[in-house]
């Protein structure tokens, strides 16, 4: 078994290449256009370039852009399994591998990807293999679905991890997901006695606790005052990501007037750049509470500079709720606020 692997992968991604790729696929043009445009806008910004680490999207993407690697590889090697730019390759026998390594090379090297030669290696040893299967957590996709990680396994792989001095958050995200494909609320007493587990892996176990909050059997489990609190405490660069995936929880949690109050004042707090879609999150996550009105929504938008968080405010407004003559005030004082909200008025049915 092989490992292959790109070097500081999402980084080295290009806008123009991520266009083409799209383009093969028979894509809408003008949303390849968006997409290759804001990745360049990105790195106008100063902000990192290549695909945006965190985001769902990038995942789709960076997985699309190697799947030609799959097809290479297929006749070589007897099975392969890839996550994103991970690679783990079965051949025969090792006489194989130069021809992986030279299929792959003549793939990724036109995308202007650059091959791990640290990572990317053979391992011929089946002790090796199998520790590095096993440690990968790929061994339920090779062994047979009988080996898929159960609830008590994920449950208890979690608390040894968290126990560790140094956990391996590889495999806390793999129990997260685990238990998260499981609709388990095995997790939740870990998280809420270790709430650091939420800066580490705010993605993870954001997912794990949306998906418990969308399940009426498991939201009740959720302590509302926890996750508004983890929500609203803050914010600035290191805590945004853990704020925004508590803010989509808080939403599907219907917060109280109380609560709700806090996720409106972290959405009108002075504008920063860095922290724009946390104050649009908190916004929607205010949207959902017993403290929303459409009037105070339509303030907000009109007093904030960001164009970002005055649709997140205007998309905070049910249309069911408001009398027909209501309807065509907050429409008319929205376009007077900014006519670029009227795609977002239009989706709203005003």
């Amino acid at each position: 078994m092989g490992k292959l692997d790109i070097a500081q992968y999402y980084p080295s991604v290009r806008a123009d290449l991520v266009a083409a790729a799209l383009h093969r696929t028979g894509a809408p043009v003008g949303a390849i256009r968006l997409i290759r445009d804001f990745l360049r806008e990105m790195v106008e910004v100063e902000s990192p370039a290549g695909l945006p680490i965190g985001m769902d999207s990038s995942g789709v993407i960076g997985n699309l852009l190697l799947a030609p690697t799959d097809i290479a590889l297929a006749p070589i090697a007897l099975g392969l399994v890839r996550w994103t730019d991970d690679t783990w390759v079965f051949v025969a026998d090792r006489s194989q591998w130069s021809s992986v390594i030279s299929t792959y090379a003549a793939v990724t090297e036109p995308l202007q990807l650059r091959m791990n030669t640290e990572k990317s290696i053979l391992l011929d040893d089946e002790d090796q293999a199998r520790a590095a299967i096993r440690d990968s957590r790929i061994d339920y996709l090779t062994d047979g679905l009988e080996s898929f990680m159960s609830e008590e396994q994920a449950f208890n792989g979690l608390v040894e991890q968290v126990a560790s001095d140094e956990p391996d958050w590889k495999a806390v995200r793999f129990s997260l997901g685990a238990l998260r494909s499981q609709a388990s609320p095995l997790a939740l007493p870990v998280l809420e006695q270790h709430s650091y587990i939420l800066d580490q892996e705010p993605l993870a176990a954001g997912r794990y606790l949306l998906q418990l909050a969308k399940k009426e059997t498991t939201r009740r489990r959720l302590d509302r005052d926890w996750v508004t609190e983890l929500a609203t405490t803050g914010p600035d660069e290191s805590t945004a990501v853990r704020q925004i995936q508590l803010c989509r929880v808080a939403r599907e949690l219907r917060p109280s007037r109380t609560h709700g109050r806090r996720f409106r004042d972290l959405a009108e707090a002075p504008p920063r750049r860095s922290v724009a879609p946390l104050q649009a999150w908190a916004a929607s996550a205010w949207g959902a509470s017993a403290d929303h009105n459409s009037g105070e929504a339509v303030a907000m938008a009109d007093h904030v500079g960001d164009f970002t968080l005055r649709r997140a405010c205007a998309l905070t407004i049910d249309r069911s709720s408001l009398e027909r003559s209501r309807r065509n005030s907050v429409a008319t004082k929205l376009r007077r606020i900014d006519p670029d909200l009227e795609p977002t008025l239009s989706f709203l049915g005003l």
